[in-house]
């Protein structure tokens, strides 16, 4: 799962390039970014990150220390 399409559309991308990697969900606050990347990427999307943190099957956690 990706939260945050700014700098994360790279990752997605990055992501969907990577073979053995799955995207489960997109999570971005701005309905229509998330809107658009979810159907780029065929996946599922939310805006709230408060779903995400009820995800209790991710893989790996990477915060990306851009701030």
């Amino acid at each position: 799962m990706i939260v945050g399409l700014g700098m994360g559309y790279v990752r997605a991308k990055q992501c969907k390039q990577t073979a053995g990697a799955e995207m489960a969900l997109l999570c971005d606050r701005d309905a229509e970014r998330l809107a658009k990347n979810t159907a780029e990427f065929e996946v599922s999307g939310t805006t709230s990150y408060e779903e995400v943190l009820q995800w209790d099957d991710v893989d790996e956690e990477r915060p990306n220390g851009h701030f």
